[in-house]
């Protein structure tokens, strides 16, 4: 499939309902209704690391229809595409639209309708920048998804032609809150008086993003000149209203701590602990926390209202993207990584240990498992025999509630080091 010619989106939308119309159906008859739908696309989103920003993980997982799109050949800016296509399609199916859905139909009627209104929600919320682009020799306006397909090709042209890494982490985070208010919105628009709430408070959300990386940055008391200009980037891409971009301008004139912002009208879940992961990225994700740094998390993640085990799931869930991805990360190297790797290992060790219980069930469940840890203690492992211990406990884990929605790093995760990871009351004979 060629992403670089006319009328990509709608062959794409053809090609998925082909390969995966059952399995995504499949897919939403299965989500527990318990679980929020903020919930529900923070662990759709939190692998292709476009909250980190660095989007570079397709996250569909449906086999043949990656086979398909020979994605292991793809170009990243077709990657990127993906990314925020599905990214789109999935904030628009989750609730209340995924209650609505009785049969495949229903699905793809579903997937087509949040394709369609892409375009026109960007239109809504930045209308200066997607005010109606012209083409053609009649110079119609777009819509529908030539005005999608053209708000995602812009995306990404936009994204994939910044080689700053922190520019794109901005751009990224941004695109997060689009992916994020897009299906609220889609369930709202028909509604003047909820749409219009919404747009004002999407800006605001784009300001308080603002705030908490500018606090980060004065966490140390101090704003470099290159951190500055970073923020005057953000301010540059984040499209805001005049006034609220002067607001924006004076802030960067002062020194700006976490006491200065103001929480009260943050309720959403899944933005609450965005912003902790974009302060745990802008601060601390690629050295050792200092003092002041460390008072700075933890004034944050009382701010927000985030109990212990959520702020260490965001610690685990930046690492483990930034350990998997390093090589494409400019500012990491070797060493830095390999440091990161330390914490990384002693943090994920502690969490386990702390659900060893809750992993002792997990494990009890692989009859296989149990006997293969059995014969770990007695006898030399075949290499067959240690990749059945690594992917059983890499499973067991991954069904613990704090890892459920983390992207753990499956290359780094070696046999040596989830045997470092488990607790020892795991490797007795009768477990």
């Amino acid at each position: 499939m060629d992403f670089s010619k006319k009328g990509w989106l709608r062959r794409y939308l053809h090609l998925r309902n082909n390969y995966a119309l059952k399995k995504e159906y499949d897919r939403l008859m299965n989500l527990e209704n318990h679980q929020e739908p903020e919930g529900i696309i923070y662990e759709l989103l939190q692998p292709t690391g476009l909250l980190y920003g660095h989007p570079n993980n397709i996250p569909i997982q449906y086999k043949a229809f990656l086979r398909a799109l020979r994605t292991e050949k793809m170009p990243a800016s077709d990657k990127l595409k993906i990314i925020l296509t599905e990214s789109f399609l999935n904030s628009g199916l989750i609730s209340p639209r995924y209650h609505q859905i009785s049969q495949r139909l229903d699905v793809a009627d579903a997937l087509l309708e949040s394709a369609i209104f892409i375009g026109k929600f960007y239109k809504t919320v930045y209308p200066n920048t997607f005010s109606g682009s012209q083409s053609g020799l009649l110079r119609r306006e777009k819509k529908g998804l030539d005005l999608s397909e053209y708000v995602l090709n812009t995306s990404v042209k936009n994204e994939s032609s910044d080689k700053n890494l922190e520019s794109q982490f901005f751009k990224s985070s941004l695109l997060f809150l689009d992916v994020l208010y897009f299906g609220q919105w889609l369930h709202a628009y028909k509604a003047e008086d909820k749409a219009e709430e919404l747009i004002k408070k999407h800006q605001k959300d784009r300001l308080l993003i603002f705030k908490i990386i500018l606090a980060a940055a004065y966490a140390n008391r101090t704003i470099e000149p290159e951190e500055k200009e970073l923020l005057q980037n953000y301010l540059h891409v984040a499209h805001f209203d005049e006034e609220t971009q002067q607001a924006a301008m004076s802030l960067l004139e002062r020194e700006l701590g976490i006491n200065d912002i103001d929480f009260s009208e943050l309720t959403s879940s899944i933005m609450r602990r965005h912003l902790m992961e974009l302060a745990i990225l802008t601060v601390c994700a690629d050295r050792s926390i200092n003092q002041e740094e460390q008072f700075f998390m933890e004034s944050l993640q009382q701010k927000l209202k985030l109990d212990n085990m959520t702020f260490q799931s965001s610690m685990v869930a930046v690492e483990s993207f930034i350990i998997e991805y390093w090589q494409h990360l400019k500012v990491y190297d070797e060493e830095k990584i390999s440091h990161l790797g330390t914490h990384f290992l002693n943090r994920l060790s502690l969490m386990v240990r702390e659900q060893s219980p809750n992993l002792m069930v997990e494990v009890l469940k692989q009859p296989e498992l149990v006997k293969l840890l059995q014969k770990y203690q007695q006898e030399k492992l075949t290499a067959e025999d240690r990749n059945k211990i690594k992917k059983g406990l890499f499973d067991a884990i991954k069904s613990l509630p704090a890892f459920s929605s983390i992207a753990l790093p499956k290359t780094y995760l070696t046999f040596p080091n989830l045997m470092r990871v488990i607790p020892e009351n795991l490797l007795v004979n009768e477990p």
